[in-house]
Parts: structure tokens; C-alpha cells; sequence
């Protein structure tokens, strides 16, 4: 832990302050769209049943799935879908519907540069981070490696951004959001 520590520290010193600036932009962005992705699938889970949306994804790819069933990435899909569907529907359109609604809260409030986001994001992407390896412990995934990867950036960024607005002084707003 500390040899990571050690390896971000020199990255992060060869970074100029505009650079860094861009890249916790860029990665909230994506945080962002990340979060309007969740919300969509939930209010999609919520309002088509899972028959309604196999129909759609049929209609849209057309025999690209059933093609080649033995295609190692259709594998890995199914075997991902096959625990997604033994879920509750209701269950999931709550998941990604509550985790999209905080995500692009918490991102609005950064882009926005509320002095309040940048706490509260931290702890918000630190939850979800410590969620993701309780997940990846019991059905390993390379997609939500990822997605938590980018959300240790961008906790990474959300600390260095605001350790900088609070020594190079601060714009406040009255506003909420």
C-alpha cells in the first residue's frame, strides 16, 4: 500500500496543476455519463419486464448473439445475464436507478465546484469502491475492475482538487445544487 502511494505521489508530481485540473474533469465526465448509464438501465428495468427488453436487444442485434453461443465473450455474457436474471427485477431497477440519482448528484455539485461535493464524493465513490471488491470477491469481473479503477481516480482527484481549492482559496455559492 504504501509502494502505491509512493508511485501516485511521483505521477501526480509530474502533472501540472492545469493538467490535473483537466483529467478530474474529464474522469468526473465520465463518471458522469457512467451514472446517466445506471439511471437509464434502471428506469428501463423498472418500466419493461425482462421478456420486453430481450425482444428489443433481438430486434436490435438480430442472430449476432445466437451466431456463435460457443464465442468466449458470449460465455462470459451469459454467464454474467444468467445471475442478473434469478434477481428480482424491482431489485435492480432500485440499484441502478438509486446509484445513477447519487452518482449524477454528486457529480453536478463537483463540475459546479460546490464546496460540499467534494467531501461528500469521496465518501459516496469510496463506498461504492469498497462495494465493487465485496462484489468482485464473489463473481470476479474484468467491466467492474474497471469501473473501480476509474472510481480510485477519481476519488485520487477529488482529493487533490479539493486540498487545492482549499489552500488556493475558495469561490462560494449560495445555491444548492
Amino acid at each position: 500500500m504504501v509502494r502505491m502511494r509512493v508511485v501516485y505521489d511521483e505521477a501526480m508530481k509530474r502533472l501540472t496543476e492545469e493538467n490535473y485540473r483537466s483529467l478530474f474533469k474529464a474522469t468526473v465526465i465520465l463518471k458522469g455519463l457512467f451514472a446517466l448509464g445506471e439511471l437509464l438501465l434502471g428506469l428501463t428495468l423498472a418500466l419493461f419486464s425482462y421478456d420486453a427488453i430481450r425482444r428489443a436487444v433481438i430486434a436490435l442485434t438480430g442472430d449476432e448473439l445466437t451466431e456463435r453461443p460457443l464465442d468466449f465473450l458470449w460465455r462470459y455474457a451469459a454467464q454474467g445475464l444468467h445471475g442478473f436474471l434469478t434477481t428480482p427485477q424491482a431489485v435492480w431497477a432500485f440499484i441502478f436507478t438509486s446509484h445513477g440519482v447519487i452518482k449524477l448528484i454528486v457529480v453536478i455539485a463537483l463540475l459546479k465546484e460546490k464546496m460540499w461535493a467534494y467531501p461528500v464524493g469521496v465518501v459516496v465513490f469510496g463506498f461504492f469502491i469498497a462495494y465493487q471488491f465485496f462484489q468482485m470477491a464473489y463473481t470476479p469481473s474484468a467491466a467492474l475492475l474497471l469501473v473501480t479503477i476509474l472510481d480510485i481516480f477519481v476519488v485520487g482527484f477529488i482529493i487533490h482538487e479539493w486540498r487545492w481549492r482549499r489552500r488556493h482559496g475558495w469561490r462560494k455559492e449560495p445555491s444548492f445544487l
